[in-house]
């Protein structure tokens, strides 16, 4: 499995305060192939709206990866792109933070 972090920003702009700003966003590819599985990431980003500012992250990760998951926030991630071969978790945050 190869697991992809990036940093993205909206394609359209933000003009509410609560309105996404940026995000964080997590793949998980089930292919042998780093090109192909960044390939499959980063079209499903742009599916999804969004417009890559960075590759954050890139690593080929196994199971026992997450063997401390206990709360199964992650490896259900991993679990799944087992079974559909590609995941992402797009994690989005504001424009202006709230406790500001």
């Amino acid at each position: 499995m190869i697991y992809i972090q990036y940093t993205a920003k909206p394609k359209k702009v933000p003009k509410l305060d609560n309105d996404a700003a940026g995000a964080y966003i997590n793949c998980w590819i089930n292919y042998s192939d780093i090109e192909q599985a960044k390939n499959v990431a980063e079209k499903m980003i742009d599916e999804s709206g969004w417009n890559i500012i960075s590759l954050d992250n890139l690593e080929f990760i196994t199971r026992e990866f997450y063997e401390n998951d206990t709360d199964d926030s992650h490896s259900k991630y991993f679990d799944q792109a087992e079974i559909d071969n590609e995941v992402i978790s797009i994690y989005s945050y504001p424009l202006i933070d709230e406790e500001e």
